[in-house]
């Protein structure tokens, strides 16, 4: 192969570099929100605002971002559920009674559930677990047995939730 050959592939493969530079820049400027799903955006790591400094969410559909800039953040927007093992709460009686429950959660504030849980579900459920229990601890202990089997269950709940 000599260098007249070398020299007349150049002129074939820069076009095509071209083109494929450009595909790359406009797939990277768009992404899709499916439904059951919101969107935020980082910009160098910082939550994009409005001028009225309130963290703009993006709902299902398509929208575009700056390239190698902003990167797409994904919060699941759909009714979840998480069960606990069974949990043993002590009576005012001083006796024990297991108490099985579950959680159903949705997101309602993203940006908070951003800035909280970091975008993770498992450290989401750990705070609900947490904040759930102690509800349930101070509901049980503040009831008898008998009121607990008596069917003040509702009530009992209603003070938890």
């Amino acid at each position: 192969m000599n260098s007249n050959d070398e020299t007349n592939l150049l002129p074939n493969v820069l076009p095509l570099f071209v083109i494929l530079s450009v595909v790359i820049l406009i797939i990277s400027c768009v992404f899709v929100v499916k439904e059951g799903q919101r969107s935020m955006l980082l910009r160098l790591g910082e939550l994009v605002q409005n001028a009225d400094g309130e963290t703009i969410v993006y709902s299902p559909g398509l929208h575009f971002k700056y390239p190698f800039i902003e990167k797409v953040v994904t919060i699941n927007s759909r009714l979840q559920t998480f069960q606990t093992p069974t949990l043993s709460v002590l009576t005012s009686e001083q006796k024990f009674v297991n108490v099985d429950y579950f959680v159903k959660w949705k997101v309602s504030n993203f940006n908070n559930f951003y800035l909280r849980t970091s975008n993770n579900t498992i450290n989401a459920e750990n705070l609900l677990e947490k904040k759930v229990n102690d509800s349930i601890r101070t509901a049980f202990g503040n009831q008898t047995i008998q009121s607990i089997i008596a069917g003040e269950r509702a009530n009992i709940m209603a003070r938890v939730v």
